[in-house]
Protein backbone atom coordinates (compact mmCIF):
# COMPACT_ATOMS: atom_id res chain seq x y z
CA UNK A 1 0.00 0.00 0.00
CA UNK A 2 1.55 3.07 -1.17
CA UNK A 3 1.18 6.78 0.43
CA UNK A 4 -0.38 9.29 -1.27
CA UNK A 5 1.44 12.12 -1.47
CA UNK A 6 -0.86 14.16 0.82
CA UNK A 7 -0.51 12.07 3.33
CA UNK A 8 3.31 12.15 2.98
CA UNK A 9 3.61 15.46 3.33
CA UNK A 10 1.17 15.28 6.63
CA UNK A 11 3.11 12.55 8.34
CA UNK A 12 6.62 15.07 7.48
CA UNK A 13 4.96 17.97 8.64
CA UNK A 14 3.70 15.80 11.44
CA UNK A 15 7.23 14.49 12.18
CA UNK A 16 8.61 18.08 11.49
CA UNK A 17 6.20 19.21 14.11
CA UNK A 18 7.02 16.74 16.30
CA UNK A 19 10.66 17.39 16.24
CA UNK A 20 10.23 21.02 16.84
CA UNK A 21 8.26 20.26 19.54
CA UNK A 22 10.62 17.80 21.35
CA UNK A 23 13.56 20.58 20.74
CA UNK A 24 11.22 23.29 22.30
CA UNK A 25 10.10 20.99 25.14
CA UNK A 26 13.79 19.79 25.86
CA UNK A 27 16.44 22.28 25.30
CA UNK A 28 15.28 25.71 24.60
CA UNK A 29 12.10 26.52 27.26
CA UNK A 30 14.45 24.70 30.13
CA UNK A 31 17.05 27.22 28.69
CA UNK A 32 14.49 30.12 28.47
CA UNK A 33 13.86 29.02 32.49
CA UNK A 34 17.31 28.83 33.82
CA UNK A 35 18.54 32.30 31.49
CA UNK A 36 15.08 33.95 33.67
CA UNK A 37 16.08 32.61 36.83
CA UNK A 38 19.59 33.75 36.18
CA UNK A 39 18.40 37.20 35.84
CA UNK A 40 16.03 36.94 38.73
CA UNK A 41 19.07 36.37 40.96
CA UNK A 42 20.92 38.92 39.53
CA UNK A 43 20.46 41.57 42.17
CA UNK A 44 21.16 39.25 44.81
CA UNK A 45 24.79 37.84 43.21
CA UNK A 46 25.51 41.70 42.58
CA UNK A 47 25.00 42.11 46.06
CA UNK A 48 27.17 39.13 47.02
CA UNK A 49 29.95 40.46 44.97
CA UNK A 50 29.94 43.94 46.90
CA UNK A 51 30.09 42.15 50.01
CA UNK A 52 33.01 39.89 48.92
CA UNK A 53 35.17 43.05 47.31
CA UNK A 54 34.31 45.10 50.77
CA UNK A 55 35.43 42.09 52.99
CA UNK A 56 38.56 41.63 50.57
CA UNK A 57 39.02 45.38 50.94
CA UNK A 58 38.67 45.53 54.86
CA UNK A 59 41.07 43.03 55.28
CA UNK A 60 43.71 44.57 52.81
CA UNK A 61 42.87 47.58 54.93
CA UNK A 62 43.33 45.85 57.99
CA UNK A 63 46.40 44.37 57.42
CA UNK A 64 48.25 48.12 57.07
CA UNK A 65 46.63 48.89 59.53
CA UNK A 66 48.30 46.43 61.74
CA UNK A 67 51.66 46.62 59.97
CA UNK A 68 51.33 50.52 60.17
CA UNK A 69 50.56 49.85 63.95
CA UNK A 70 53.61 47.68 64.55
CA UNK A 71 55.54 50.01 62.52
CA UNK A 72 54.59 52.67 65.10
CA UNK A 73 55.31 50.03 68.20
CA UNK A 74 58.76 49.66 66.58
CA UNK A 75 59.52 53.52 66.52
CA UNK A 76 58.23 53.67 69.89
CA UNK A 77 60.16 51.23 71.70
CA UNK A 78 62.82 52.81 70.17
CA UNK A 79 62.85 55.01 73.40
CA UNK A 80 63.38 52.03 75.62
CA UNK A 81 65.90 51.78 77.32
CA UNK A 82 68.37 48.99 76.01
CA UNK A 83 69.77 46.88 79.00
CA UNK A 84 68.58 43.99 80.07
CA UNK A 85 68.77 44.32 83.68
CA UNK A 86 67.40 47.04 85.74
CA UNK A 87 71.01 47.78 87.44
CA UNK A 88 72.33 48.06 83.90
CA UNK A 89 69.10 50.50 82.80
CA UNK A 90 69.44 52.35 85.92
CA UNK A 91 73.13 53.40 84.79
CA UNK A 92 72.06 54.33 81.55
CA UNK A 93 69.14 56.09 82.08
CA UNK A 94 71.62 58.06 84.92
CA UNK A 95 74.30 58.70 82.30
CA UNK A 96 71.48 60.36 80.02
CA UNK A 97 70.55 62.62 82.36
CA UNK A 98 74.09 63.24 83.39
CA UNK A 99 74.46 63.83 79.88
CA UNK A 100 71.73 66.03 79.13
CA UNK A 101 72.29 67.86 82.20
CA UNK A 102 76.32 68.80 81.70
CA UNK A 103 74.76 69.73 77.95
CA UNK A 104 72.72 72.97 79.55
CA UNK A 105 75.53 73.91 82.19
CA UNK A 106 73.39 72.11 84.86
CA UNK A 107 75.85 69.86 87.60
CA UNK A 108 73.56 67.20 89.41
CA UNK A 109 74.42 67.48 93.08
CA UNK A 110 72.77 64.07 93.86
CA UNK A 111 70.81 61.02 92.18
CA UNK A 112 69.49 58.64 93.82
CA UNK A 113 68.25 55.32 92.31
CA UNK A 114 64.49 54.58 93.10
CA UNK A 115 62.62 51.11 93.40
CA UNK A 116 62.10 49.26 89.74
CA UNK A 117 57.66 50.30 89.03
CA UNK A 118 55.93 47.42 86.79
CA UNK A 119 53.99 48.41 84.44
CA UNK A 120 51.84 46.67 82.21
CA UNK A 121 52.24 44.22 79.32
CA UNK A 122 55.86 43.61 79.97
CA UNK A 123 56.96 47.04 80.80
CA UNK A 124 58.54 48.80 83.67
CA UNK A 125 59.49 52.33 84.90
CA UNK A 126 62.67 52.91 85.81
CA UNK A 127 62.67 56.15 88.64
CA UNK A 128 66.08 58.20 88.91
CA UNK A 129 65.78 61.40 91.72
CA UNK A 130 67.56 64.03 91.17
CA UNK A 131 68.59 67.50 92.50
CA UNK A 132 70.65 70.58 91.59
CA UNK A 133 69.97 74.11 90.90
CA UNK A 134 70.16 76.26 88.18
CA UNK A 135 68.66 79.81 86.10
CA UNK A 136 65.62 79.17 84.62
CA UNK A 137 66.52 78.75 80.84
CA UNK A 138 68.73 76.18 81.57
CA UNK A 139 66.09 74.16 83.56
CA UNK A 140 63.67 75.08 80.98
CA UNK A 141 66.51 73.93 78.18
CA UNK A 142 67.10 70.32 80.22
CA UNK A 143 63.23 69.86 80.07
CA UNK A 144 63.19 70.31 76.23
CA UNK A 145 65.54 68.28 75.67
CA UNK A 146 64.63 65.53 78.25
CA UNK A 147 61.36 65.65 75.88
CA UNK A 148 62.53 65.75 72.37
CA UNK A 149 65.44 63.18 73.46
CA UNK A 150 65.71 59.81 72.06
CA UNK A 151 64.71 57.92 75.55
CA UNK A 152 61.01 57.37 77.00
CA UNK A 153 61.39 60.06 80.40
CA UNK A 154 58.19 60.83 82.45
CA UNK A 155 58.87 62.99 85.27
CA UNK A 156 56.57 61.65 88.23
CA UNK A 157 57.68 63.92 90.66
CA UNK A 158 58.66 67.51 90.35
CA UNK A 159 59.70 70.31 93.10
CA UNK A 160 61.08 73.83 91.90
CA UNK A 161 61.64 76.39 94.53
CA UNK A 162 63.29 79.79 93.61
CA UNK A 163 66.23 80.44 95.90
CA UNK A 164 67.00 84.36 96.66
CA UNK A 165 69.86 86.18 95.38
CA UNK A 166 71.69 87.83 92.66
CA UNK A 167 71.69 84.60 90.65
CA UNK A 168 68.01 84.03 90.70
CA UNK A 169 68.26 80.14 90.85
CA UNK A 170 66.16 77.37 90.81
CA UNK A 171 66.61 74.48 93.88
CA UNK A 172 65.02 71.49 91.42
CA UNK A 173 64.02 68.52 93.00
CA UNK A 174 62.64 65.42 91.04
CA UNK A 175 62.11 61.71 89.95
CA UNK A 176 62.57 61.21 86.32
CA UNK A 177 61.45 57.47 84.75
CA UNK A 178 62.80 56.15 82.23
CA UNK A 179 61.02 52.83 80.11
CA UNK A 180 62.10 49.77 80.12
CA UNK A 181 61.15 45.87 78.73
CA UNK A 182 60.70 44.01 82.07
CA UNK A 183 63.38 41.64 83.00
CA UNK A 184 62.14 38.27 81.34
CA UNK A 185 59.81 39.12 78.85
CA UNK A 186 60.16 41.16 75.82
CA UNK A 187 56.97 42.59 74.88
CA UNK A 188 56.04 44.31 71.41
CA UNK A 189 54.97 42.29 68.33
CA UNK A 190 55.33 38.45 67.67
CA UNK A 191 56.29 37.30 64.63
Amino acid sequence: MAIAKRDRRALQAGGAALALWVLLRFAILPAWDQLQQARAELPARENALIKYRQAIAQMDTAKKSAEGLEARLRESQAGLLESSSAALASAEIQEWIKQVSSNHGIELRSSDFLALRPQANGYAELPIGVQFECRLDQFVDFLAELRSGPKIVAIPRLHVQSRDGPAKLLSVSMTLAGVMHSEGKQAGPKR
